[in-house]
């Protein structure tokens, strides 16, 4: 979602197209983006295709906020669709 230069993430990806994408840790689903051409939150970033964001919350009470881009299709483990709200 932006240049090399300015990429301020970590990315991973899969073994095969098709793959399930883990999560980093456990989290609440607190956005969805399925379309294919969406365009990111932030107005410096471009288009991220789908995604889903999200929720890390800690027993010391940080959160963080995890963005998996560039999904195929968006579901959940069980392959039913996700929803906001929903644990991962």
């Amino acid at each position: 979602c932006w240049t090399q230069d300015e990429h301020p993430g970590v990315d991973f990806s899969v073994d095969k197209v098709g793959d399930p994408v883990p999560a980093m840790a456990d989290g609440v689903v607190v956005k969805i983006e399925n379309s294919e051409q969406a365009p990111a939150d932030l107005p410096v970033i471009g288009g991220c295709g789908r995604y889903v964001v999200l929720k890390h919350t800690y027993p010391n009470g940080g959160v963080v906020y995890t963005r998996y881009v560039q999904l195929g299709r968006v579901v959940g483990p069980n392959g039913a669709p996700l929803a906001l709200g929903v644990s991962v």
